[in-house]
């Protein structure tokens, strides 16, 4: 279901990746295609393919992160992450917008600060599976030449630590 109806009824073939995101998140609609969302919208948009209308800002790209995360696309989120976060962690801080305008938009954005909740979930490998940490799914990707990340839970912390040795992980 990429395309949608614009205010004449009439069918828009240029459709939000805002809304099929939401559309995937809420188990699908009669219709929606996930393989076409990802590979005309997902994909496109966080290898910066295409110019979207409405581009996902900083804070609404964690629902297109976890799509993609769950299609099995984290090191995508982490490059994009690692790209358009770095300039706001050197700032020391995180932006409502990849390049706020000053006076207009907010440059302590604390809605933005998500990628540490991707980091986990995609380099630590810990995603909450269930109410109150019951369960959980560990899953690491080694992208990097190690990982630590510590969850705290109602029971206790858990904690995903590794590091790329050679001929293979520890």
């Amino acid at each position: 279901m990429i395309d949608g109806l614009n205010a004449q009824g009439k069918r828009n073939r240029d459709c939000s990746i805002h809304a099929q995101v939401l559309a995937m998140m809420a188990g699908g609609f009669k219709g929606l295609s996930q393989k076409r969302v990802l590979e005309e919208l997902l994909l496109p948009f966080i290898e910066e393919r295409k110019k979207f209308k409405a581009r996902p800002s900083a804070y609404w790209s964690t629902y297109v992160f976890t799509q993609l995360r769950e299609l099995g696309y984290g090191e995508k989120v982490v490059r994009y992450i690692e790209k358009h976060w770095t300039p706001m962690a050197d700032y020391g801080t995180t932006w409502e917008n990849y390049a706020p305008e000053v006076a207009q938009e907010s440059f302590s954005h604390a809605w933005s600060a998500h990628p540490l909740f991707h980091f986990i979930q995609i380099i630590g490998g810990i995603v909450q599976t269930s109410p109150a940490w019951s369960s959980i799914d560990f899953n690491p990707q080694f992208l990097t030449q190690s990982g630590e990340v510590k969850v705290p839970t109602p029971y206790g912390m858990i904690t995903s630590r590794w590091r790329v040795v050679k001929g293979g992980q520890e």
